[in-house]
C-alpha cells in the first residue's frame, strides 16, 4: 500500500515539474534582455572540468534538476509581473540575466587564476550565443607553456641574521618548479611566522616580497627575495633602519597575587625571578623552572606567548 502511494507520489511530483518547464522562462525578460542559461569554458575546442575556474564566474545560470529544468525559476514565473512579494517569488528563484560587464570582469579572474598558477601568456577571450531571449558564454582559454624557476636568490643587502634565518628558502621553492604566484604568498607568510619565532616580533609578511626577471623565450623566471627596510619618518625626514631581534632580558614569576602590604621576597633558579609573598609556602621551584621555555638571553618566540 505504502509502496503504490509513493508510485502515485512520484507521478504527481513529475507531472508538475512537466508542467513547470512548460512555463515561459522569458516571462520577467525585457525586449533587450537574455536569460543565462550556460557558462562553458573550452581550452582547445574541449570543455574544461576543473571547478576552480567556474567558481570565479560572476554569473550563475538558474539552478536546474537533471540539469534541464530550471524548478525555482519556474516557480518564480507563476507569479504575477506586478506582485513583487507574492508567495511564488520567495520560493522560487529570479531569472539571472545576462551581463556584459560582469561576463568581461569573469573572463579577466579566470585569465588572472591561469597565470597566477604559471601560464602568464594565458589570455581569455568569449563569445555569446543568444537564441530566444537565452544567452549561452563560452570563454575560449588559451594558457601557453607554463613559466618554470630558473634560480632563488637572496637580496644581499639585508641584515645577515634574517638572511641565515631564511636560507632554507630553496627546500620550500624549488629550481624547475612551475611559478605559483599562490604558493610565493604562502612562503610570505610562513618566512614572517618564522622570523617572529627568531625574535623579530615586529616583523610582518609586509616585509618580504619577490621580485621575478621573466624569460619569455625559455619560459623561465629568475626569483629574488627582497626583505624590505623598517621606514620611519623623524623631522618631517625618511629614515631606514634594519630589523632588530628582541632578546628577552628579565623573567619574573610571581607565585601569587602580591600583597604589597606585606613584605615579599624573590628567589632566582636557572635565570627566572620567582617573587611571592614571604607568608606563602612555596613551590617545587626546580619542577616549575622546567615547564617554563623563556629564558632570559634568548630570542623573543612569538610562537611560546600564542601557545
Amino acid at each position: 500500500m505504502k509502496s503504490k502511494f509513493n508510485i502515485q507520489l512520484l507521478l504527481i511530483l513529475i507531472c508538475i515539474v512537466l508542467f513547470l518547464s512548460n512555463c515561459n522562462t522569458n516571462k520577467h525578460l525585457a525586449n533587450e534582455q537574455y536569460l543565462l542559461s550556460k557558462n562553458i569554458i573550452v581550452q582547445n575546442n574541449r570543455k574544461i572540468k576543473n571547478k576552480e575556474p567556474y567558481a570565479l564566474i560572476k554569473q550563475k545560470p538558474n539552478k536546474k534538476i537533471f540539469g534541464l529544468i530550471p524548478i525555482f525559476l519556474n516557480i518564480y514565473n507563476l507569479a504575477p509581473k506586478i506582485d513583487k512579494d507574492h508567495y511564488f517569488k520567495k520560493i522560487g528563484e529570479s531569472p539571472t540575466i545576462f551581463n556584459y560587464r560582469l561576463t568581461k570582469k569573469s573572463a579577466n579572474q579566470i585569465e588572472l587564476y591561469f597565470k597566477n598558477k604559471g601560464y602568464l601568456d594565458a589570455s581569455v577571450s568569449y563569445e555569446i550565443e543568444k537564441k530566444k531571449h537565452k544567452a549561452n558564454v563560452i570563454y575560449s582559454l588559451n594558457t601557453g607553456l607554463p613559466y618554470t624557476i630558473k634560480k632563488i636568490t637572496i637580496n644581499q643587502d639585508i641584515n645577515k641574521n634574517i638572511a641565515e634565518s631564511i636560507q632554507n628558502i630553496s627546500t620550500e621553492i624549488k629550481k624547475g618548479d612551475i611559478y605559483n604566484f599562490n604558493h610565493l604568498e604562502e612562503q610570505r607568510s610562513i618566512l614572517a611566522s618564522k622570523l617572529q619565532n627568531q625574535g623579530y616580533y615586529k616583523f610582518n609578511k609586509e616585509f618580504i616580497y619577490f621580485l621575478a626577471d621573466t624569460n619569455q623565450k625559455t619560459k623561465e623566471i629568475a626569483l629574488e627575495l627582497v626583505i624590505k627596510s623598517i621606514k620611519k619618518i623623524e623631522d618631517d625626514s625618511k629614515i631606514q633602519s634594519e630589523h632588530r631581534q628582541g632578546i628577552i632580558g628579565r623573567v619574573n614569576v610571581f607565585i601569587e597575587p602580591i600583597n604589597y602590604e606585606v613584605n615579599q621576597d624573590t628567589i632566582t633558579t636557572d635565570g627566572i625571578n620567582f617573587i611571592f609573598n614571604k607568608d606563602t609556602p612555596l613551590f617545587n621551584l626546580k619542577t616549575l623552572t622546567n615547564k617554563i621555555l623563556i629564558r632570559p638571553g634568548i630570542p623573543y618566540n612569538k610562537g611560546l606567548f600564542d601557545k
